[in-house]
C-alpha cells in the first residue's frame, strides 16, 4: 500500500468515526437521558427527532456514494495549525 493511498483511507477512516459514529451517538445519548432529566415522557418536537434521526441516515449514505474518485489525503495533519496552507514547509 502506498503512502497516498495510506492517508486516504486514515483520512475517510477519522471522517466516518466523527460523523458517522461519534456525533449520531452523541445525540442518541442526548435523546435518552434529557427526558428523563426534565422528568418528561418524550422529546418535546418527535417529529424533528425523527428527521434528525433519517437525516443523517441519509448523511451516511451520501457520504458513501459521493466517494466515488480520488478521496482526501490530509492524514493526521490536517488539524489547526498545520491544516492551514502557511504552515506548510516550503
Amino acid at each position: 500500500m502506498s503512502a497516498e493511498t495510506y492517508n486516504q483511507l486514515f483520512t475517510m477512516h477519522g471522517t466516518t468515526m466523527i460523523f458517522l459514529a461519534l456525533m449520531p451517538l452523541g445525540a442518541s445519548f442526548f435523546n435518552y437521558i434529557v427526558p428523563l432529566q426534565i422528568g418528561a415522557r418524550d422529546v418535546a418536537f418527535p417529529r424533528l427527532n425523527g428527521f434528525s434521526y433519517w437525516s443523517s441516515c441519509s448523511a451516511a449514505v451520501a457520504q458513501r456514494q459521493l466517494v466515488r474518485g480520488p478521496l482526501f489525503h490530509a492524514g493526521m495533519l490536517n488539524v489547526a495549525p498545520n491544516g492551514g496552507g502557511s504552515a506548510t514547509p516550503t
